[in-house]
């Protein structure tokens, strides 16, 4: 699920005037944000420990893509708003459908225990 969203990111933001730090950007953001996606569909944010993990590394990319000084280092460039835009609708996506595939297991689990 994350591949494609993570390599058609990367494309879109390389865009016509081949700016590599700013696809790099997006490509590392899109594979932190569906992981953390992930992360909130599976574990439903039940403890505390899952919603500090997911805080924690949604609040470290936004300090790796955005700080000048970091991104610099990690040869990556500060995204745009509307980038940020996309970045929030994938992990409302992401979570969702993670959410929703959670559920549906726990459906059939349950059903093949009788």
């Amino acid at each position: 699920m994350s591949r494609p969203v993570v390599v058609w990111s990367y494309l879109h933001a390389l865009g016509a005037d081949r700016d590599v730090e700013h696809a790099r950007g997006m490509a590392m953001s899109m594979l932190v944000v569906t992981s953390a996606g992930i992360a909130i569909g599976l574990t439903r944010l039940r403890r505390a420990a899952s919603r500090w993990i997911v805080l924690g590394t949604l609040a470290s990319l936004g300090l790796l893509v955005q700080v000048p000084v970091i991104s610099q280092f990690l040869n990556v460039s500060p995204m745009h708003v509307s980038d940020w835009g996309f970045v929030a609708a994938v992990l409302v996506l992401v979570g969702a459908a993670s959410l929703m595939t959670a559920s549906w297991l726990a459906k059939a689990d349950s059903s093949n225990d009788c």
